[in-house]
């Protein structure tokens, strides 16, 4: 529905409980979760806010509006009686004058969401953001920037259960490199999903092995690794990954095959899906692992 548009006589002409099971089917629904409420005051001012609980932000202007809105009394006790997922698009992370600006905009002004349990973000720094990030549960990352805002938060993350990683080259080294007082741990951590490439470089299997090890050695409660393979499309492609089996990339990772733990995402993963996936918090990923598990 557009911004600031009433309901139409279609609408007004439907029995209210099946207005209702509409709006809250919608609003608990993929994928139109993500996009139900688009930071629209009259529309949102419209209904009982307990039907949104998801807020998809594709801008900085978008950003600003909801920010302030959570700061904002009566509509701040609205948002933080209900918004359980928030949204940011991953294009929000790309580095500019202006996205630099409302970052430290946004860090000066903290979000206070309680009820939060989803966040997509397009960088580790928008964590800095929130006010409060104890009841997060699911969390996803689109790039690799500022990898220790992750552990410099995560006493705050206690409650995280399922991490989605961005696709990098050199995050290996970041984990590596990090101050002891940032090491990894997540003891809570059940469910992590890691985008691979460069499985036929030695190089980049050594940094991808490092990785796995901290993690796993981080996070003793771990139950489901899901690989990804990942396919890098850009002016300067120069990783491509064959859409290899569960057991070839285990072997070349110098992991056992048995470890049941350890599911192979079989279809290779292209930069437009990962984007889709960050974008909407998209959940689908651990209903596959699953499947893929049981099939072990």
């Amino acid at each position: 529905m557009p911004k600031n548009q009433t309901l139409g006589p279609c609408w007004a002409n439907l029995p209210i409980e099946l207005v209702w099971r509409i709006l809250e089917f919608a609003a608990t629904s993929t994928p139109t979760a993500a996009t139900l409420l688009r930071v629209s005051r009259a529309f949102f001012d419209m209904f009982v806010p307990s039907v949104y609980h998801t807020v998809a932000i594709e801008s900085f202007s978008q950003l600003k509006r909801f920010r302030m809105a959570c700061m904002e009394s009566p509509r701040k006790l609205r948002y933080q009686n209900t918004v359980k997922r928030v949204c940011l698009a991953p294009i929000l992370g790309i580095f500019t004058e202006q996205s630099r600006h409302h970052i430290a905009e946004a860090r000066r002004r903290w979000m206070r969401l309680p009820l939060l349990e989803h966040l997509s973000l397009p960088n580790l720094l928008f964590l800095d953001t929130f006010a409060s990030l104890e009841s997060v549960t699911h969390l996803l990352v689109a790039y690799e920037v500022s990898f220790e805002s992750l552990l410099r938060n995560k006493t705050q993350l206690h409650s995280l259960t399922h991490l989605t990683l961005p696709h990098s080259n050199t995050l290996y080294v970041l984990v590596r490199d990090s101050d002891p007082n940032y090491s990894w741990h997540f003891p809570n951590l059940t469910h992590i999903a890691i985008p691979i490439n460069g499985i036929t470089k030695p190089y980049l299997i050594r940094g991808q092995q490092l990785l796995l090890s901290k993690i796993t050695t981080g996070s003793p409660n771990l139950r489901s690794i899901a690989l990804m393979p990942f396919y890098f499309a850009g002016p300067n492609e120069f990783i491509s990954v064959e859409a290899l089996d569960r057991a070839e990339v285990l072997d070349r990772l110098h992991i056992e095959a048995n470890d049941p733990r350890y599911v192979v995402i079989p279809d290779m993963i292209s930069t437009e899906a990962l984007s889709e996936i960050w974008s909407t918090g998209d959940t689908t990923i651990w209903e596959t692992t699953e499947k893929l598990q049981s099939q072990l």
